[in-house]
């Protein structure tokens, strides 16, 4: 099965490696801290109830920091679920 054993540099993880689990650990906490951040950064308004669907609003294109402010969100979520992948292989 190829998520039991991953090869590296000639040798093979085949589980029990406690070092890179500790880190990818870790790398996860901190990505999502900062999905979290990035996702209040991306709700406007400032009302609780608008953060949780209250109010409708018009769809509205996203331009300048926000367009930016999205993509860095995308990218973080997804270094988060590669993290949280390979730190299962990992275990």
């Amino acid at each position: 099965m190829l998520l039991g054993k991953v090869w590296y540099n000639g040798r093979t993880f085949a589980g029990g490696n406690r070092h890179l689990t500790k880190y990818f650990n870790i790398v996860q906490i901190i990505l999502s801290i900062a999905v979290i951040v990035l996702v209040i950064l991306q709700s406007k308004g400032g009302s609780l109830s608008r953060m949780f669907g209250g109010e409708g609003g018009v769809y509205k294109t996203r331009r300048g920091f926000e367009k930016t402010l999205f993509n860095i969100t995308i990218a973080t979520m997804v270094a988060f679920f590669v993290f949280s992948l390979l730190s299962v292989m990992f275990q």
